[in-house]
């Protein structure tokens, strides 16, 4: 497709996020809001930001909702179906109504379970001991001060005792009631030692009367001793609920279920017919409602899922990737291949009304379709490659659980699978350079998704149920390709969002860096020097970046396209002027300096123009931060009165900015500013590089230029480190060489040069093949260029006029 159809894609979604208006108020160097900006313009922006995402709110949930092959308007219960209602696809379903009457048959079948409680003896025991023990400090008191009706009746509230036996009691000695104990504790542990179940309280009851009839007291303590025991008493033989209960739960497991098998195209209401509750639970099955309620029902809980998601996203953005949070673009970019990938399973579900019934009876009936037809993984991927490896675990976990939902397989083996090959395929494209790595993630995932399906299948094997074993089959075919269809349709999409959205993914960088890029054969024809400039402070920021781990590739490339905006005016620059003149000579320091400090926003506008991504874009417009122009600031001091002008000139010889917000911004402001400075150096050494690196970066910390990115002193301090290094390395010092005519090579003496090269092969043969070292000697040898060269070992050339011989570096 045409660049310019991407290109108005890609500013309406920049115009979205308010990317455009933002950056054209930084490059005007403006820190305050329009004069326009009002009160209203930010209620504006808040709904702005609510109708964004309701928007995504609504779209989801209208996913997760949507159902196929749903008839509408059914009759409800007790009207006349207005039309014949037909089973769109075969299913098979248990008759609930006739399963039911078996189950309640087999429950009546069971015989209830008794068991034998000892510890009612006790209890009973304990109690009869109690009651003794309430009756001695009754009569204690009873002794002292006579109880009257009234306040016996208020003592024995709460005991188990009749009104007659407790005066019965009172009137008694303790001796008596002493012996009366023991005899009642006696019969009822004759009586109890028995099973008596509530059926036999009364047969026990009267066995302990005849009891206690033989006892030798007088009729009063008898009847006592009776009355106690009727009020104490509890059965021994209990209803076993744990055992009846498991015989039960054992018969009903045995017993079989009525199958009711309804063939596609069954009639299942007939015109005319009145609607019972039996055909409306048929049409259940069906995922069709009785009053229309599941659409209602369906959409609520759609809604509370899709709230759920995105609070669980927005909250680990907001903790996590706040500078993602803020930019709608990629916000805008996640959701869309998020819903893409729902709606693809919703097209699936839609597609395959088989796989519903299959849903709903956990088998597979349909040969064609597979839930692991989605290609959930290519999510994962996608976010990866283009926002960060650790959203994509979140965001995988999500549109899986999102993607069973659509379509209604409920099962956890799907969850953990898709989960495991979105974390397999994450892991695989974390570290991707080419775009044939993500094909190599694809066949990670069919492998793990073949692994993984082949295991559970092991796991839950069932051979009795043929729909499975075949469903089995069908999963492993689709897992298989599901891992080729994700990696297709990452590779498919990946250029096309990188275009819309304007994000750059490692491919996106590696493709830029290549120097037969456009706009970098632009550069090089038309500021030569500019781009030579360029590629060494990629060097050394690629370098630097590796010891913080910052992105080192994007540092690279950032510092590749960093002075872009040179090409405006590259003879204002003095690494392009060649004629041996300046024109900065010529006029005014201020102007000198807004032509200098231009190339950051004409960078950023030349960068739009050629679709660069926004980090690198970013990296353009920061790469100075607002660093003082000293060169033209000091040129002005001079030039210009002293005292209440330097506040003023110094405000108008600083970059607009803004300040670098990341590492990488940082890292290329250090890298630019030293390279640049190393060619002032007459004489360079490497105490004067070291101290040259160190005076820039203490200059720009001091300056506050890192006050707005997350670098730390132990991170400038490796860039340092690095940058002196690299620097040495690069631009090391040579030996000079004597001119020819100083050494003899000229034929003065007419020594024709065959007799020259004669001489040559000669001293060549009679040369040893090795020459042991000398002590002192230096480690260099010649190189091709005649410079010192890297290996180990001295070259020694003998000269035979000479009789000796001559070390030559």
């Amino acid at each position: 497709m045409p660049d310019n159809f991407y290109g108005k894609f890609s500013s309406f979604f920049n115009r979205i996020s308010g990317a455009h208006k933002a950056r054209a108020e930084m490059v005007k160097g403006q820190t305050r809001l329009p004069d326009a900006q009002t009160a209203s313009g930010f209620a504006g922006i808040k709904l702005f930001d609510a109708l964004y995402w309701l928007f995504f709110f609504a779209l989801l949930v209208f996913l997760l909702a949507s159902k196929s092959n749903v008839p509408k308007n059914l009759p409800k219960i007790d009207e006349f179906a207005k039309y014949d209602i037909v089973a769109p696809y075969s299913i098979k379903l248990i008759d609930e109504a006739k399963t039911q009457a078996i189950k309640e048959e087999v429950i009546k079948s069971v015989p209830v379970k008794y068991k034998f409680d000892d510890t009612i003896l006790v209890s009973m025991l304990k109690n009869i001991e109690e009651i003794f023990v309430f009756i001695k400090n009754c009569r204690a008191e009873n002794q002292k001060a006579p109880l009257n009706d009234e306040e016996i009746e208020k003592k024995i509230q709460n005991v188990k005792i009749s009104f007659n036996a407790f005066k019965a009691a009172l009137e008694t000695t303790d001796e008596i009631l002493a012996k009366a104990k023991i005899s009642l504790d006696r019969i009822i542990k004759n009586v109890m030692a028995e099973e008596v179940s509530s059926e036999r309280i009364a047969e026990a009851t009267s066995e302990a009367a005849k009891k206690i009839k033989m006892s030798p007291f007088n009729e009063k303590i008898q009847q006592m001793m009776l009355d106690i025991f009727e009020q104490n008493i509890k059965p021994n033989y209990i209803y076993d609920k744990q055992a009846t209960q498991k015989i039960r739960n054992k018969l009903l497991a045995d017993a079989i279920a009525v199958e009711r098998h309804i063939k596609a195209g069954q009639i299942i209401v007939r015109r005319g017919e009145i609607i019972q509750k039996e055909h409306l639970d048929i049409l259940n099955k069906f995922n069709v409602s009785e009053t229309g309620r599941y659409a209602a029902y369906s959409y609520i809980s759609a809604s509370l899922i899709a709230l759920f998601s995105i609070i669980v996203v927005v909250i680990y953005l907001v903790q996590n990737h706040e500078d993602i949070f803020k930019q709608k673009s990629l916000l805008t970019m996640m959701a869309l291949i998020v819903l893409a990938i729902v709606a693809i399973a919703r097209i699936v579900d839609f597609l395959s009304p088989e796989r519903q019934a299959a849903a709903v009876l956990s088998t597979h009936e349909s040969p064609f379709f597979s839930p692991f037809i989605v290609p959930v993984s290519a999510a994962a991927i996608l976010i990866a490659l283009l926002l960060d490896p650790r959203l994509a675990f979140i965001v995988n976990i999500i549109t899986v659980i999102l993607v069973d939902i659509v379509l209604g397989h409920s099962s956890l083996n799907f969850l953990i699978i898709n989960m495991l090959s979105g974390t397999i395929a994450v892991l695989n494209v974390k570290n991707v350079n080419h775009r044939t790595d993500i094909t190599k993630a694809g066949i990670m995932v069919s492998f793990t998704n073949v692994f993984l399906i082949i295991s559970y299948a092991i796991l839950e094997y069932n051979t009795a149920n043929v729909n499975y074993q075949s469903g089995i089959v069908n999963d492993v075919i689709w897992g298989f390709f599901n891992g080729f269809i994700s990696a297709i349709f990452a590779i498919g999409l990946l250029p096309y969002l990188e275009s819309l959205f304007k994000v750059s993914s490692s491919m996106r960088l590696l493709e830029l860096s290549d120097l037969n890029q456009p706009l970098l054969r632009r550069l090089l024809l038309e500021a030569p020097g500019t781009y030579h400039h360029c590629i060494i402070v990629g060097n050394l920021a690629e370098a630097a970046a590796k010891d913080i781990e910052a992105d080192a590739l994007l540092c690279r490339v950032g510092a590749y396209y960093h002075d872009i905006g040179k090409l405006k005016r590259p003879g204002f620059f003095i690494e392009n002027q060649t004629c041996g003149s300046n024109i900065h000579d010529n006029i005014k320091p201020n102007l000198s300096a807004k032509s200098i400090m231009s190339h950051t926003k004409d960078g950023y506008e030349i960068g739009l123009e050629y679709q660069l991504p926004q980090e690198i874009l970013d990296i353009i417009i920061q790469h100075h931060g607002t660093n003082l122009i000293t060169y033209f600031y000091s040129k002005a001091l001079e030039s210009s009165d002293k005292g209440m002008k330097e506040e003023l000139l110094e405000g108008e010889y600083r970059y607009l900015g803004p300040k670098p917000q990341t590492k990488e911004a940082a890292i290329i402001l250090l890298a630019d500013a030293v390279e640049a400075a190393f060619r002032t150096l007459t004489k360079p050494s490497p105490s004067a590089v070291e101290s040259l690196v160190k005076k820039i970066k203490n200059e720009r910390f001091n300056d506050g230029q890192f006050d707005e990115c997350d670098i730390t002193l132990k991170d400038l301090e490796k860039i340092s480190l690095t940058l002196i290094r690299i620097i040495n390395g690069m631009y090391h010092s040579r030996i000079e060489y004597p001119d020819s005519d100083k050494i003899g090579h000229k034929n003065k003496q007419g020594q024709t040069p065959e007799a020259r090269d004669a001489a040559v092969n000669k001293t060549a043969a009679e040369a040893p093949l090795a020459v042991e070292k000398q002590p002192g000697q230096a480690d260099v040898c010649v190189t091709a260029s005649g410079g010192e060269g890297c290996c180990s070992l001295s070259e020694t050339i003998v000269n035979p006029a000479a009789g000796s011989e001559k070390k030559e570096n």
